[in-house]
């Protein structure tokens, strides 16, 4: 296990306050902690992250953040094979327009120079 003590699922999550959690969550750690909330056993903690997700997944630098989650040794293993997964489906709609079930926004090519290194 990893020494991230602050980084525990946020009592906050049963009842998430939208400002509050989208400048937090425009944070890799913020990221992380919606990941976590996304794996909560309380059903408003985990719907509330779930939803937060779905409007992360579709901002720039999603799948970057996902990445930077992925490669730390400080992140668990559990969050980062969630990362992995959620990569992977960000890359499959987001990558190319020509690709069939692509939605939007497309990749950046700077971003995607900096997830393929």
């Amino acid at each position: 296990t990893s020494s991230k003590g602050h980084l525990s699922h946020p009592a906050a999550w049963a009842r998430p306050r939208r400002g509050v959690i989208a400048i937090m969550a425009s944070t890799t750690e913020g990221l992380l902690l919606t990941l976590m909330g996304t794996q909560a056993a309380d059903h408003a903690t985990r719907h509330g992250a779930e939803v937060q997700l779905a409007q992360l997944s579709v901002q720039h630098g999603f799948g970057l953040a996902l990445l930077e989650l992925l490669m730390s040794d400080q992140v668990d293993q559990q969050m980062r094979q969630l990362a992995a997964v959620l990569c992977r489906q960000y890359i499959d709609v987001h990558w190319s327009r020509e690709k069939q079930g692509f939605q939007e926004p497309q990749v950046t090519d700077e971003h995607k120079v900096h997830m393929r290194a």
